[in-house]
């Protein structure tokens, strides 16, 4: 019925949404997607986007659901499920000021709520609270939820070195789980009990080095067969031993621990050679990686400050010039952090790395006008102005941008070299060897200056 209206060359949002809805209903998720989109481009408070987020994040496409669901929870505060369903998503993104806030006025006596903030203070590195929050729901929450509090809690008890009550937490949960399997284990290595270990991995890694394919994600795979081959190894069962830990860095050759624990095996077998090769292989990984100090760090800035880790990725993607995806990144960002300018005018700027100025002056003209007096922001207009010709309009947003922010070194590279092309050279010097004041390594000004003679 709702089809022929839905094909009209002026279809009305409604209509489309709930031509959505019966499509979700029979399992057309990708017509239901398209419906849902079409109403959502006519009129963007449909309620198409509340459905859209919510089967994204059943999906497990954890970014694309929390930039719908957070504004939408955001406006309509009492809708629970929407609320649970955008706070696991931030959860599953460590997204830990997002989780929080979407959980800030929940009660915490419903087990959903308390799971979603077990799992939020184990990312905060808070196992106690953790325990805390979930060990009173333990014997109330529905079974449905049972296995997921239970890992949370296994996971807890290992951070607090009590590996013990982890395995405990989990008996009878990992018969038929690997995944579980592998965290009991891990849990009965870590308590010292060592034959166990290997017992709880033997029936899932058992036949994983076999020619057959793995019926198991590649990452589980792998883990399951690195950690059953180091425990056999640590029992004397080398050679049994060594086509595991094979595999394993056939699977993860970046994963240092089977280099390690390989190289030590293949020398206790006598294969000083091959020993030598995997060692060298585990110091080649290990020098590529930061310190522990370091990663915890930035494992900190990230965790408060989640934007920084979308920037991060974007700029990663930009160099490896993955620009479409580094666009949707970003802009799926600037949802997610309204009023935050960096993935604004990172946005501008990958938009102008493709080509697209017009498009790329749009997004600095919303920059400049949510915060005119902001240096980054009028250089990204003032860069984008000069890129499409328009030479004395940039040179008002450079000149603007110096004038709040001095020591803006972009700024004074990129008036140089307007200067440059309009003959003021001795301006342009000037502004180019201040750069290289305040920033010896600024090979743009060096490369610049070294072309007027200096």
């Amino acid at each position: 019925m709702l089809e022929p209206l839905a094909a009209s060359d002026s279809p009305d949002p409604a209509v489309l949404f709930n031509a959505g809805r019966a499509a979700q209903a029979l399992g057309q998720m990708q017509r239901a997607a398209e419906f849902y989109e079409r109403s959502m481009a006519i009129l963007p408070s449909s309620p198409a986007r509340r459905e859209l987020g919510l089967m994204l994040g059943a999906r497990g496409a954890y970014t694309q659901a929390l930039a719908m669901l957070k504004p939408w929870a955001e406006q309509y505060p009492a809708d629970v499920e929407v609320r649970l369903a955008a706070a696991f998503c931030a959860v599953q993104l460590d997204r830990v000021p997002d989780a929080e806030q979407l959980l800030s006025d929940l009660p915490r006596e419903q087990p959903q709520v308390s799971l979603l903030w077990g799992r939020l203070l184990m990312i905060k590195g808070d196992p106690w609270g953790a325990i805390n929050t979930l060990t009173p729901i333990l014997e109330t929450a529905p079974e449905s939820m049972q296995i997921d509090i239970r890992r949370v809690l296994a996971d807890a008890y290992a951070g607090v070195g009590q590996a013990a009550e982890g395995v405990e937490v989990l008996a009878g949960y990992a018969d038929s789980d690997p995944s579980v399997a592998l965290q009991v284990g891990l849990a009965q290595y870590q308590s010292g009990e060592l034959d166990a270990a290997l017992e709880t991995l033997r029936p899932f890694a058992e036949g994983l080095v076999g020619d057959s394919p793995a019926q198991l994600p590649p990452s589980l795979a792998a883990r399951l067969i690195l950690h059953y081959g180091r425990f056999l190894a640590m029992t004397g069962e080398r050679e049994a031993a060594l086509p595991y830990l094979q595999k394993a860095t056939e699977m993860n050759p970046d994963e240092k621990q089977g280099w390690q624990m390989l190289g030590q095996t293949l020398a206790a077998l006598g294969r000083r050679e091959e020993a030598q090769v995997a060692l060298k292989r585990f110091q080649a990984v290990t020098q590529g990686e930061v310190s522990a100090s370091q990663q915890d760090l930035r494992e900190r800035a990230e965790r408060d400050d989640p934007t920084l880790a979308a920037l991060r990725e974007t700029f990663t993607l930009m160099s490896e010039e993955r620009f479409e995806e580094a666009l949707s990144k970003i802009r799926q960002e600037r949802v997610l952090s309204r009023g935050d300018l960096r993935p604004v005018l990172l946005e501008g700027r990958i938009l102008q790395v493709m080509g697209r100025d017009e498009e790329a002056l749009a997004v600095a003209e919303q920059a400049v006008a949510a915060a005119p007096d902001n240096a980054d922001c009028l250089y990204l207009r003032g860069a984008i102005h000069m890129a499409m010709g328009s030479d004395t309009t940039a040179e008002t947003d450079f000149r603007r941008a110096l004038s709040l922010q001095p020591e803006h070194t972009a700024t004074m590279n990129d008036l140089a070299v307007l200067l440059i092309n309009t003959g003021k050279t001795a301006e342009a010097r000037q502004l180019l060897e201040r750069a290289l004041e305040l920033n010896p390594d600024d090979e743009t000004a060096a490369d610049n200056l070294s072309a007027l003679g200096g």
